[in-house]
């Protein structure tokens, strides 16, 4: 369970760093060229917003896995050492 949730949360944080990265820092110098029969105020935009609430919301379900998961080795540990003190 803490591997999966170490793999929920690599995952998360890879798609948060993608919608907030760009490939290319110096976008804003890239001089577009117009054609003839395609004007810039014609164009619609098709790039919809980064939405960070989905990957947001796994790295919250993996942080709550982890701890589950932590929790389980930690009962885990606790009637092994029982266990190995009532066989003494």
């Amino acid at each position: 369970m803490i591997q999966l949730s170490q793999k929920m949360a690599e995952g998360a944080a890879h798609e948060i760093q993608q919608d907030f990265v760009k490939e290319n820092d110096l976008t804003f110098n890239k001089v577009d060229l117009v054609k003839d029969n395609e004007l810039a105020f014609n164009k619609v935009a098709s790039e919809l917003p980064a939405n960070p609430i989905e990957p947001l919301v796994n790295l919250t379900q993996a942080a709550s896995y982890n701890r589950i998961g932590a929790s389980v080795v930690d009962k885990n540990n606790e009637v092994i050492g029982s266990l190995l003190d009532i066989h003494v």
